[in-house]
């Protein structure tokens, strides 16, 4: 099997070299690795050029110099370049693999050829207070749409992913500047079985951006980032309505997910935006009462602000 590795990045000089050692020390090389710089103004491109001119393999180790476009443009591109593949890694720069991630991706679809992809273990580590979380994936390959709802979208770093099924689905969603991967899985997962990868998880760090002085996730970069996430996780939950109920557990997270949405549109004020995310959420079920009078607090909003709630909403 062909494998390539995709590594989008932008202003992270530091972290993007951590990753790429992560991916050269793999027991099982890939056969092309695309580091896509989406236009960083500092020293990245240097940086991951110089790691990969090292190497002395120009036909494997490239890095290409784009405009800044988003990470799903960036993460297209590199695999492009990639062509022709047999399976696809995307790895996130402030993300690190275990050595040996590869070779039991690639013994894992070899043993299941109607796998469309696999994912490892993701361990979270907050480097700033130094908290963990091991997020065991096997729930993900049994039931991966519901387990996606009910927790995030953000596993594509320890995941491998066949190149026929990314193609068929016409690869990244490059209109979603935040969240695509939650597009990107969903038409993924309808296209066959997940697999799960047993062994040493994939690492997730969050806040180290912080300490290194580096670009934060690109998320954080959109104050609406909550109402974005909601409304695609919504169009996630709708492929479960073949069932003959919407499962619980992905009702209440639908939900939380609607109310989060809902603070922030009061955040940005946007009250009616705000109640009609609280409306959305007490679709999926009985919203709280901290909830309801979030709703009190965006009609006054709106009174305030001399704007009239269409009946419709409030």
């Amino acid at each position: 099997m062909r494998f390539g590795v995709v590594i989008p990045v932008y202003n992270r000089p530091r972290m993007v070299l951590e990753a790429l050692e992560t991916v050269g020390a793999q027991t099982r090389p890939p056969d092309a690795v695309v580091v896509v710089d989406d236009g960083s103004d500092d020293g990245t491109f240097d940086a991951a050029s110089g790691w990969c001119d090292a190497k002395n393999d120009p036909g494997r180790w490239r890095v290409l110099r784009e405009s800044h476009r988003g990470a799903a443009r960036a993460r297209q591109t590199g695999y492009d370049a990639c062509d022709p593949l047999d399976a696809v890694a995307f790895l996130d720069s402030d993300d690190l693999w275990p050595r040996d991630f590869l070779e039991r991706a690639e013994r894992a679809l070899a043993a299941r050829p109607d796998l469309i992809g696999v994912s490892a273990d993701r361990l979270a580590i907050n480097v700033r207070d130094a908290k963990t979380h091991l997020d065991r994936l096997a729930a993900l390959a049994s039931d991966p749409v519901r387990w996606m709802v009910c927790h995030d979208a953000g596993f594509g770093s320890c995941s491998v992913i066949r190149a026929s099924a990314f193609d068929r689905i016409g690869g990244y969603p490059l209109d979603e500047p935040t969240g695509h991967d939650i597009l990107l899985f969903t038409a993924l997962f309808a296209q066959g079985p997940w697999g799960h990868l047993l062994g040493a998880p994939s690492v997730s760090r969050r806040q180290h951006h912080s300490r290194v002085g580096e670009a934060d996730h690109i998320a954080h970069g959109f104050s609406d980032s909550n109402l974005r996430h909601a409304r695609l996780y919504h169009r996630a939950a709708a492929s479960l309505a073949t069932r003959e109920r919407t499962p619980a557990d992905v009702r209440t997270a639908m939900a939380r997910r609607w109310i989060s949405a809902a603070k922030g549109c009061r955040r940005n004020n946007d009250p009616l935006e705000g109640i009609r995310c609280l409306t959305q959420a007490h679709q999926y079920r009985t919203i709280s009462l901290r909830a309801t009078r979030l709703k009190w607090q965006l009609r006054r909003d709106m009174r305030l602000s001399g704007q009239t709630c269409p009946t419709s909403a409030c």
